[in-house]
């Protein structure tokens, strides 16, 4: 009974003290009753009044130091309440929200783990930073709809690289697109062609990254459509609900004809950028080859004099045409400026200002011999053509910037456009893409060997029999026969026998020619082409094994639902760089020169680019 005494007396000090305006006693005696609600009740409530009865007297100075002070110490309130009082806690929270201090809402959602109410300030403040944080931390706790005020605050902030991710964030793959698409657009009107072609590049990503998740449907059973829409539980804007209804769907064979094709664009804005400076700059930085072997890349890729291709919007023939004419004279190729002017008179030329310098120029080629300079020949290192400096496209098989002989693709090194002596070969469909690395990995005299003999072994057993290797008066006897031989030997001295003699043949003569395994792969695949069109090497896994790892350089898939792509060095001593998420190659020298100086990669513009040389 003294104890419930005790209690109405502090309960009556208290409400004394709050009627005296003393409201930081009356909540330190609510505190010590264990009453916390009541105790900040008092504080909010005491000065709601008293801020009234200050603008009544027009006190407003001593009211803003009053409200400072009654925060403060309704935050330190909120510290002591234990975080048992859910109900206490989310009424501080209001309370600091109402007021407008975010830090000290932020404090009391924090002590709570509230994240829902936490995101709400975030929203509501638009804090849009703080917001795509703390969805990043907690993710599946929050409707993706949270990053669709974040893109658009970013898209008014010019921020389109963020904006782009933060719609796909929210499911919105439509609208991330579109955003990329405008920027492409943008940068060929305004004709900003190196731009363009990073924004085609990116384009090309995410049509594979959409053909890939269509992959993954199928595989799960899924309908073969991909529709880039929102979750049901997603909530948008009015716009961006109307938007949805006219999302359209997309097939796997569009997409990867959509990737293909904005791929293409990427490496023909690239190139093109460096010859539209050239005819707009009055200086450039770029030698005479570099002009020359993108001029070349351009006219094969883009079909020649063919007129039914359709070229680029943008990309002037004009004036490639009139660059490699230029490049041409100056580099001793004058039957190709020949054939370059007379082309360019076909053609409607903008640059008016160039038309007397052109007309002088065609009359002085005249007087020069009918001949290319031979230093500037491009060579075939798959089948050793030579080719002519244009691609006449007269054989249907041959078509682009390709080997006029046998189709191989020239593959160019990025920064000049220079052919690089690479190969491309597949392994053989048995073997997967990571026991091909690990074959090319392995030294030619490690046991990888016995794999591939027990392998032609389990083959030559479909037939009927099995080889088998035994040791007779010091000569190496191979026999095809059942499991035991005549003379008694078991398996597993076989398996030793066969396994050295693999070895022996990794460092035989073959291999020690230097390639003469990988030349005869490569000669089956020229005779199995004949006339027709481009069939890749296919080599096996001894010409695997026998390969340096140091030659051979493999652009790693996107995908598991993709093929690794090889390619061997045909001349060692060209150091070549690979850029592994763009797949284009450079010179070495070339590559780590552009990436220290631009801290990236200069085609793909990615700062972490991993490894870059060979296997």
């Amino acid at each position: 009974a003294g104890i419930v005494d005790m209690n109405e007396l502090t309960l009556k000090q208290a409400k004394w003290l709050s009627e005296i305006n003393d409201w930081k006693g009356a909540s330190e005696l609510h505190i010590t009753l264990g009453q916390y609600m009541e105790a900040c009740k008092i504080v909010v409530d005491s000065n709601k009044e008293n801020t009234k009865n200050s603008d009544n007297n027009n006190n407003n100075i001593i009211i803003s130091n009053n409200n400072n002070n009654w925060k403060t110490y309704l935050l330190d309130l909120m510290r002591r309440i234990p975080k048992e009082q859910t109900d206490v806690l989310n009424y501080c929270g209001d309370i600091f929200v109402e007021v407008g201090e975010d830090d000290m809402a932020r404090e009391t959602w924090t002590k709570l783990n509230n994240i829902s109410k936490l995101m709400f300030l975030f929203g509501k403040r638009q804090m849009w930073t703080e917001a795509a944080k703390l969805a990043e931390e907690h993710p599946g706790e929050f409707d993706s709809s949270v990053f669709l005020p974040y893109a658009e605050w970013l898209l008014s902030q010019d921020n389109y690289m963020e904006a782009m991710s933060a719609y796909k964030k929210a499911n919105r793959r439509d609208l991330s697109r579109k955003v990329l698409e405008e920027l492409t657009y943008n940068s060929v009107v305004e004709s900003r062609f190196k731009d363009a072609g990073y924004y085609y590049w990116l384009l090309s990503r995410e049509y594979e990254s959409l053909a890939v998740d269509l992959m993954n449907n199928k595989d799960n059973n899924k309908d073969n459509h991909l529709q880039i829409a929102p979750s049901k539980n997603t909530t948008t804007t009015d716009n961006n609900n109307n938007n949805n209804e006219n999302i359209p769907t997309l097939t796997i064979a569009q997409c990867q004809q959509q990737h293909m094709e904005a791929e293409q664009k990427a490496d023909l804005y690239y190139a093109y950028s460096t010859i539209h400076s050239y005819i707009m700059d009055p200086f450039t930085a770029h030698q005479s080859e570099t002009l020359f072997q993108m001029c070349r890349f351009l006219i094969n890729s883009l079909g020649g004099n063919n007129t039914d291709n359709v070229v680029p919007y943008g990309i002037s023939k004009a004036s490639t045409y009139y660059t490699l004419a230029k490049q041409a004279m100056r580099l001793k190729c004058y039957k190709l400026a020949r054939l370059a002017f007379d082309r360019l008179s076909k053609l409607q030329l903008s640059l008016k200002t160039h038309e007397e310098e052109i007309e002088l120029d065609m009359l002085i080629v005249q007087a020069k011999p009918m001949n290319d300079n031979p230093e500037y020949a491009p060579v075939c290192y798959r089948c050793g053509a030579t080719n002519p400096l244009l691609n006449p496209f007269t054989n249907k098989y041959t078509l682009g910037d390709v080997c006029t002989s046998c189709g191989h693709p020239f593959v160019r090194s990025f920064i000049n456009f220079d052919i690089l002596p690479l190969v491309e070969f597949v392994p053989e469909p048995s073997i997967s893409d990571e026991e091909a690395i690990e074959l090319i990995r392995s030294p030619p005299n490690s046991n990888e060997g016995s794999m591939l003999a027990s392998s032609t072994k389990r083959s030559n057993k479909r037939n009927g029999g099995e080889w088998k290797e035994t040791k007779h008066e010091n000569a190496n006897v191979l026999s095809l026969d059942d499991d035991i031989d005549d003379d008694g030997y078991n398996s597993d001295m076989l398996d030793t026998n066969v396994s050295a003699v693999s070895r022996q043949f990794s460092t035989g003569p073959m291999n020690g020619e230097n390639g003469d395994m990988f030349t005869e792969c490569l000669n089956r695949a020229l005779d199995r082409q004949g006339n027709k069109g481009y069939v890749p090497v296919i080599v096996d896994a001894n010409t695997l094994l026998a390969m340096k790892r140091g030659e051979v350089y493999v652009c790693k898939p996107s995908s598991k639902h993709k093929r690794a792509t090889f390619y061997r060095n045909m001349l060692p001593d060209i150091a070549i760089a690979i850029s592994q998420p763009c797949h284009r190659f450079f010179h070495l020298e070339d590559f780590e020169f552009s990436y220290l100086s631009e801290q990236n990669c200069p085609y793909s513009r990615l700062k972490n680019i991993g490894e870059y040389g060979s296997l």
